[in-house]
C-alpha cells in the first residue's frame, strides 16, 4: 500500500485551518443591544348612559302616561343615548321588568314604536317585547330614539276591563364595544 509522503500533513492542515477559522468567530463575535423607553398600553372605555335633553345623566322616568284610554293621542318621548368611553359601542335597547298589577294588562292593549333620526320603524310592538338594536353610537357621541306608545281605538274590541289599569316597565341599555 502506498501512501502520499504529504497526505497525512495536509489533512492536518486542514483540520487545523478549519479550527482557526471557526474559533476566532465564536470569541470574537460584535454584539449589540437597543432598548426603546417608555412603551406602554392603555385600555379603552366603554360607558353608555341616557340622557335628558340637555345631555345630563337622566334622572327621572323617560315616559309616564296618566289616564291612558283607547284611541289617545299617541304620547312621544326621545330616549337619548350617549357613549361616554372612548370606544364605539352596539347598543340594545329594550324593556325589562315588565309589571302588571291587573288583569288584563295593559300590555296588551298599548302600542309602542321606536324609530330612529330618520324616521325609520325600528320597532312597532307590546311594551314587553321592545328590543332594539343600534349597529354602531361613536366614542363621545349621541344616538335618539324615539318612543311612541298608542291605543288604538280597535272596532269590536271591549276595552271596558282595562279601566283603573297600571302598567310598569324598565328601558334598559346593554352595549358592547365594536
Amino acid at each position: 500500500m502506498t501512501h502520499n509522503k504529504y497526505s497525512w500533513p495536509l489533512a492536518a492542515l486542514a483540520v487545523f485551518g478549519a479550527f482557526a477559522v471557526m474559533v476566532p468567530n465564536a470569541v470574537a463575535a460584535f454584539t449589540s443591544t437597543a432598548t426603546v423607553q417608555s412603551n406602554s398600553a392603555h385600555a379603552g372605555t366603554l360607558s353608555t348612559i341616557f340622557v335628558d335633553a340637555n345631555g345630563s345623566v337622566l334622572s327621572s322616568p323617560i315616559m309616564q302616561i296618566t289616564n291612558a284610554q283607547p284611541g289617545m293621542a299617541a304620547q312621544t318621548t326621545a330616549i337619548r343615548i350617549k357613549n361616554v368611553g372612548s370606544l364605539p359601542a352596539s347598543a340594545r335597547v329594550h324593556s325589562i321588568n315588565v309589571s302588571s298589577a291587573t288583569s288584563p294588562s295593559l300590555n296588551d292593549v298599548l302600542l309602542a314604536t321606536i324609530t330612529d333620526s330618520n324616521s325609520h320603524v325600528l320597532y312597532s310592538g307590546n311594551v314587553s317585547g321592545i328590543d332594539v338594536a343600534l349597529s354602531s353610537i361613536a366614542a363621545t357621541s349621541q344616538s335618539v330614539l324615539d318612543l311612541s306608545i298608542t291605543w288604538p281605538d280597535l272596532p269590536n274590541v271591549d276595552d271596558n276591563p282595562y279601566q283603573d289599569s297600571a302598567l310598569s316597565f324598565e328601558i334598559a341599555l346593554d352595549a358592547t364595544s365594536i
